[in-house]
């Protein structure tokens, strides 16, 4: 996918947030105080529901699942990499809290006078002005997100992180080493055990054509 078709997905992923509060009020109930990044008293930048991490509804006291499976989030997150937006997507487990500089940064964007309000920026979407710039405006993602801090996962290991082995094997992989143990205590007396056998069965059988002496089933001596 091309940088111009990545940018295209995050506008429109966007737009969509930008045009689903109203639904979103209707359904879980009026936004939390806690936004990421944290806004000052008085401020207008416009405060959207984060759809990367699960809410409690009102009404049932259940919780509800991410708009966004995991899966969607790791697409979207590759294609606002590719696409140099990785700012505009709100924070979850596949797109991390932005560190503290970064925080400042678009703190500092925030304050500009070109943030809006949801309402103004909402009029404009709906008016369908031309101004392209206006999905990129900064907004606040209102929610809690957990965050747990994982040794190995600022390393880039991500599949094995905080696991306390690797992975399992196959069941003859892990039956390998005590089935080698095994194999070589009994190939340490092997010459012993091969002359007992032969000398067990000459004694009993010196000749095989003929028939046994005895009726009894024979014993091994192993």
């Amino acid at each position: 996918m091309s940088n111009l078709a990545a940018a295209r997905v995050i506008k429109n992923f966007r737009l969509k947030q930008l045009l689903r509060v109203e639904s979103h009020i209707r359904q879980l109930g009026p936004l939390s105080d806690h936004t990421i990044p944290a806004l000052e008293p008085g401020s207008k930048t416009a405060v959207l529901p984060n759809p990367f991490i699960p809410r409690k509804t009102l009404t049932s006291k259940k919780w509800k699942p991410p708009v966004y499976s995991l899966r969607q989030q790791v697409e979207l997150v590759k294609k606002a990499k590719a696409a140099g937006l990785l700012h505009l997507l709100p924070p979850g487990p596949k797109n991390p809290i932005p560190s503290t500089d970064v925080k400042e940064a678009i703190k500092g964007i925030q304050e500009t006078p070109n943030s809006m309000s949801l309402g103004t920026l909402k009029h404009q979407l709906k008016d369908n002005k031309k101004d392209k710039s206006l999905w990129m405006n900064p907004v606040a993602w209102e929610g809690r997100i957990s965050t747990r801090k994982v040794r190995g996962r600022e390393l880039g290991i991500t599949l094995y992180a905080g696991k306390k082995r690797m992975f399992k094997g196959h069941k003859w992989e892990r039956a390998r080493r005590l089935k080698m143990k095994k194999r070589q205590m009994v190939l340490k007396s092997m010459e012993r055990r091969i002359h007992n056998f032969k000398n067990y069965y000459r004694r009993r059988r010196p000749d095989p054509l003929k028939p046994p002496r005895t009726s009894k089933s024979p014993k091994l001596p192993f």
